[in-house]
């Protein structure tokens, strides 16, 4: 968790869930620790609540973020197309993405609320790394440089892709610009959990093998 006086992160191991997550706060007085743990409550409360099973067709009346929503067009057309017009096979899981999705919107609502509410607040902000175990899937989502890793077989795999400066430079091959990069410049997130800011998180679904090890940092 860091070895700042004042720590600004939050975690949540929730196995009666199966819900997973950490959050990197980031902002003055104590706005980052705030911002985690409100992250953290919300997005824990929105599983606890016991919801009905809808179907994708009711889930896709309900907004989610365009992320999501393309994550979800994209694999319910390809089981579609393996299943031809049958049901999708993935139906629970594809669910519990907009779950995930429609919480850390939720989540982000009631923080912009909060920093409204009190100036010492406006600059607060997290990072999230979230992960919801669900039979032999896990489905990740992530806003920021908080990551999931997966251990199997010995190999240690990245299963997110940072939202940074610096992350953004390397897909783009800026080379050049990388080796000028300040310590400011490679600490900077492009996306995060904070008012007015660009929010969106990727979600995935992973298979879940016997003797996976997931980290969460």
């Amino acid at each position: 968790m860091g070895r700042r006086d004042n720590n600004e992160d939050s975690f949540r191991v929730c196995d009666d869930l199966g819900l997973f997550l950490v959050a990197d706060g980031m902002g003055g007085h104590d706005g980052g620790e705030v911002a985690s743990q409100l992250v953290a409550d919300t997005l824990t409360k929105c599983f606890e609540a016991t919801n009905p099973s809808v179907s994708l067709d009711e889930a896709y009346q309900a907004p989610t973020t365009p992320g999501a929503r393309a994550f979800l067009d994209a694999t319910t057309r390809a089981e579609r197309a393996r299943r031809g017009s049958g049901p999708v096979a993935t139906r629970k899981h594809l669910e519990l993405v907009k779950k995930l999705d429609r919480a850390i919107r939720l989540a982000q609502h009631e923080l912009e609320t909060l920093a409204h509410s009190d100036r010492h607040l406006h600059e607060m902000g997290t990072t999230l790394a979230a992960l919801f175990i669900e039979e032999r899937f896990a489905v990740v989502a992530h806003v920021g440089d908080s990551r999931v890793y997966r251990l199997r077989d010995g190999e240690l795999e990245q299963l997110t892709e940072d939202h940074s400066f610096v992350a953004e430079l390397r897909a783009a091959g800026a080379w050049a610009i990388l080796e000028h990069t300040t310590p400011q410049m490679a600490a900077m997130v492009t996306r995060c959990l904070a008012p007015n800011a660009n929010y969106e998180p990727d979600i995935e679904i992973h298979p879940v093998e016997p003797g996976d090890v997931f980290l969460l940092c």
